[in-house]
C-alpha cells in the first residue's frame, strides 16, 4: 500500500509515518472516514497510573476519554486520552467534559504541538487502553499501540494512546479483497 508517497508495509509503518490523529490516518488509507465514538468517559483524582506521570501532572484532576472508531458495526481501533485540566483553559475543558469538543478536532489547531511518538509494550498503558470496552471482537487481539503527547502552551496537557489491531489491518489494509469484505459486513446493504 502507498500512502503520501510511502509504501506501507505493516501496521506499525503506517502509525509511524503520520503526527495525525488515527482516524484521519485510517481514512487516508481506506478512503473513508471512519466514525468515533466515546465509549467511557470520567474525570479521576490522583493518584494516577505511573505511565502518565509525568508528564501530566501527579496531583492533576484527569479527563480519562475512551473512544473507538469504527465504520459501520465494525469497530477499527480502541484509544485512550488522558488530559490534564489543570493546563488547558477553562472553556477547552469544559467543552471537553461536556463533550462538545473531541480531541481530534483540538489537535487540527495549530496551538497543540504533538511529540514524543512511540510504541508501547503491553502492560500497564496496554491494560488502561483496554479497560473500560465491552467485551467484543477487539476485546483480545493483537494491536500495535503508540502513545505520544501533545501541548497546548508552554506544557504538557494530553497523552494520548492510540491502538490498531492486527485485524484491522489484515481487514482494511493488507489486501482488497479483505478490505472490501469487511466494508461488506459494515453495511449488509452495500452491493
Amino acid at each position: 500500500m502507498n500512502l503520501d508517497g510511502h509504501e506501507i508495509a505493516d501496521a506499525r509503518s503506517l502509525l509511524r509515518l503520520t503526527d495525525r490523529t488515527l482516524g484521519v490516518v485510517i481514512a487516508r488509507a481506506i478512503g473513508v472516514d471512519p466514525a468515533l465514538a466515546v465509549v467511557s468517559q470520567s474525570v479521576e483524582e490522583p493518584p494516577h497510573p505511573a505511565w502518565a506521570v509525568p508528564p501530566l501532572g501527579a496531583t492533576a484532576r484527569l479527563l480519562v476519554r475512551r473512544t473507538s472508531y469504527g465504520i459501520g458495526r465494525v469497530a477499527l481501533s480502541r484509544n485512550l486520552a488522558c488530559v490534564d485540566l489543570d493546563r488547558v483553559p477553562a472553556d477547552i475543558a469544559a467543552d471537553l467534559e461536556s463533550e462538545r469538543l473531541n480531541l481530534g478536532e483540538l489537535f487540527v489547531s495549530d496551538a497543540i504541538e504533538k511529540s514524543a511518538f512511540r510504541f508501547e509494550v503491553p502492560g500497564d498503558v496496554d491494560r488502561s487502553l483496554h479497560e473500560g470496552y465491552p467485551e467484543g471482537p477487539l476485546a483480545f487481539d493483537p494491536c500495535v499501540s503508540r502513545r505520544y503527547e501533545a501541548s497546548l502552551g508552554d506544557s504538557v496537557a494530553f497523552v494520548v494512546v492510540e491502538s490498531l489491531p492486527m485485524r484491522t489491518w489484515a481487514s482494511l489494509l493488507g489486501s482488497r479483497e479483505e478490505h472490501d469484505r469487511v466494508f461488506r459486513l459494515a453495511d449488509p446493504g452495500a452491493t
